[in-house]
């Protein structure tokens, strides 16, 4: 059952500043601001002092009233300097978290014409007003929360003017109200579906456009009809199937008004007559209501039964009253704040709003299975483990005592903790010495092959140049590395040192038996975190090699075609000399693919898959061209022998790393052929 909650109605009041004819008129303030939930109404004026033979002297002018000077606490009082965003952020935001927990809420202004109603409500295009940082807010809150729930958003805009219930969207009606179960509900009403707080903003603006107002003496701009603007979300849990149905209303009540200080006459005084008459009924409820009785005449106007929820029913409701700081409106501003007191004392009860799921018995009957049958797994895991608990303790009882392990295990943790924390220290400044040999020994290569190439002489120093300063950074960084080796080469073996000395301690221990298990897991984890190292260190190697040979690989293809070119357009010209063709052909044979590497090559696509991205690199790899005619030639006699195809570096001799690179650099040789993938063997332990 949804639980229930007992809570009075929330007021706040709105003070607003003196417009132009008051300023004009200079009226005295009948309101005075004392804090954050109280004002004084009617205060004391500074009155001119009176003195006689130099005493002041009492003084009392007899043809003035005497002041009221009543104090009155409310929820919250907001002063002239207030914004409508202070407003929201402390009266109407938490109202938006009762909405998505399922709770009803009712928001209504109240005062007299020219009070500040409709601009609290809507507010303009600089100062947005209730309703749009209420809709806003809420519509950003759905959005944040659409991953765990479903909502389906609907919106009604009704006005009551003349006793008259008016469909603001599609200004229809007159409508007429009856009573169900679920409380009051206008007939022929249909809810308009949105789904974003655009549209909503839209139909505010579409729905204010068709609203009754004229002006009057007290109001420029009066709302001549009481506002009801809806909005009813149904909000689904995605997981349990569990709908709610909620209603937030937003109301813009009609100010109260004289008909000496509107000067209405005719239609005008009709419609202020049937304001007043409303808010009549409005006022007897809230009597009523704050005095207990069981009977409230809810049915004296269209607008106290459409109102009855927020008043008296399921909702937690928020009555703003809007007054002004003017003697000009004396009156009002006391029946307002009379009403805004009394409406205090209503107290309401809430509770929230959930429908049944539709999810068949099955469903419920399936949960609950899995429930015991959960509950049953963790009694008997709860089981096991007290009898673990139970054989520690008698393995405690036969001469281990547990305190005695917990102190063992934190030394062993603290001793190995101590040797990882160098080893990986040590072995990777290694790793960075290696790695840097080695990318000097690539560069080196990459180097002697852009100096056969280069033409331009001044281009060349120039790179020569910057190519000089990057390995000589990098000489510098591997310089420094060495000095630092050696010292934490000691730190490391004096490390090792006392995890000997820790295991000879172990093995003279009582629970010897016990703890050598732990320490050889410790070594293992040792052994691990060394692998790693190693691991890391290869893949290094093995990018700095990739990255390098596609570059030399580019670089070849290129040089190819321009050799080719150049053939080609020597044997045109009939410029091609003897020696230039023997040249060619040297070159030709010893790009030849050799005998002795085909058994090889055979063995290794047994085993090797030949990357993807390799093979359509290569097929899209193709002359755009026109080809010569010796090209031609060559192209027929080439499609004889697939070896011509292949790059064999038989013949060159392959330049080893450098000596001081040891193990790891045995294995990443420069490869025979720059187009082949190759199998590498496993590195040696040192």
């Amino acid at each position: 059952m949804p639980s229930e909650q007992h809570t009075n109605i929330k007021v706040a009041v709105r003070v607003r500043p003196y417009n132009v004819r008051e300023m004009e008129q200079k009226q005295r303030s009948i309101i005075k601001v004392m804090d954050r939930s109280a004002i004084l109404f009617d205060p004391d004026e500074e009155d001119d002092e009176f003195f006689f033979q130099g005493a002041k002297q009492p003084y009392r002018d007899i043809t003035k009233r005497m002041n009221k000077k009543l104090t009155m606490e409310f929820d919250r009082v907001f002063d002239i300097d207030n914004s409508n965003q202070d407003l929201f952020e402390e009266c109407t935001a938490p109202l938006v978290d009762s909405v998505l927990n399922g709770y009803n809420c009712s928001v209504f202004v109240y005062g007299a014409t020219g009070a500040g109603k409709t601009f609290t409500m809507l507010g303009s295009e600089a100062h947005p007003g209730l309703t749009f940082l209420t809709m806003r807010d809420l519509f950003d809150k759905i959005q944040a929360q659409s991953d765990v729930r479903k909502f389906d958003v609907g919106v009604t805009y009704l006005e009551v003017y003349n006793e008259h219930v008016m469909n603001l969207l599609t200004k229809t009606g007159p409508l007429k109200l009856r009573e169900d179960s679920n409380g009051v509900v206008v007939s022929g009403l249909c809810l308009t579906p949105i789904y974003s707080a655009e549209e909503l903003l839209k139909m505010l603006m579409l729905g204010n456009s068709h609203r009754t107002q004229h002006p009057t003496d007290a109001n420029a701009e009066s709302s001549r009809s009481h506002a009801i603007f809806q909005v009813h979300i149904r909000i689904t849990e995605r997981k349990t199937d569990t709908k709610r149905t909620v209603k937030l209303s937003m109301i813009d009540l009609a100010g109260s008004e004289r008909a000496a200080s509107t000067k209405g006459i005719g239609v005008r005084f009709k419609e202020g007559a049937s304001i007043n008459k409303s808010l009549l009924a409005l006022g007897n409820c809230i009597n009523k209501l704050a005095d207990g009785l069981k009977h409230i005449p809810y049915r004296d106007s269209n607008l106290t039964r459409i109102l009855k929820d927020s008043l008296g029913g399921n909702c937690r409701t928020l009555m703003v009253a809007n007054v002004s700081m003017s003697s000009l409106t004396y009156e009002d501003t006391y029946n307002t704040l009379k009403y805004a007191s009394r409406a205090k004392k209503i107290r309401t009860t809430l509770k929230q709003n959930v429908l049944k799921s539709k999810m068949p018995t099955e469903f419920y009957v399936k949960k609950i299975d899995e429930v015991v049958a959960e509950n049953e797994r963790l009694k008997e895991r709860n089981k096991a483990l007290e009898a673990k608990a139970n054989q520690l303790e008698r393995a405690g009882s036969n001469g281990f005592d547990p305190k005695e392990l917990k102190s063992w295990y934190s030394k062993i943790d603290a001793v190995y903790a101590a040797a990882r924390q160098l080893q990986e220290h040590v072995l990777g400044m290694r790793s960075k010495i290696k790695n840097i040999n080695y990318r000097q020994t690539l560069k080196n290569e990459l180097e002697e092959f852009r100096k056969l190439m280069c033409v331009d002489q001044r281009v060349c120093q120039e790179d020569y140049r910057r190519f000089a300063n990057y390995i000589s950074t990098l000489t510098s960084q591997m310089e420094k590395y060495k000095e630092e080796l050696p010292a934490w080469l000691s730190k490391m073996e004096s490390a090792y040192q006392n995890l000997e000395s820790l295991k000879r301690e172990v093995n003279k221990s009582k629970a010897y038996q016990i703890l050598i298990v732990y320490v050889k897991y410790k070594d293992l984890e040792l052994q691990l975190t060394k692998q790693n190292i190693f691991n890391s260190h290869v893949n290094a190697i093995n990018q700095e090699l990739v990255e390098n040979l596609d570059l030399m690989r580019k670089s070849f293809r290129a040089a190819c075609e321009v050799l080719n070119q150049t053939y080609d357009r020597l044997e045109d010209g009939q410029k091609l000399t003897p020696e230039i063709e023997a040249v060619f052909e040297r070159l030709h044979r010893k790009m030849r693919f050799a005998d002795s590497e085909a058994n090889t090559k055979m063995a290794v696509m047994d085993t090797l898959v030949v990357p993807q991205e390799l093979c359509s690199g290569q097929e899209q790899e193709e002359q755009s061209c026109s080809l010569t005619a010796s090209a031609k030639k060559r192209q027929r006699q080439a499609a004889h022998s697939d070896d011509d195809l292949h790059l064999s570096m038989e013949e060159f001799d392959s330049q080893d790393t450098e000596s001081d690179t040891e193990d790891l650099h045995l294995t990443f040789k420069r490869p025979r052929n720059l187009n082949e993938t190759q199998v590498l063997g496993p590195p040696q332990q040192q």
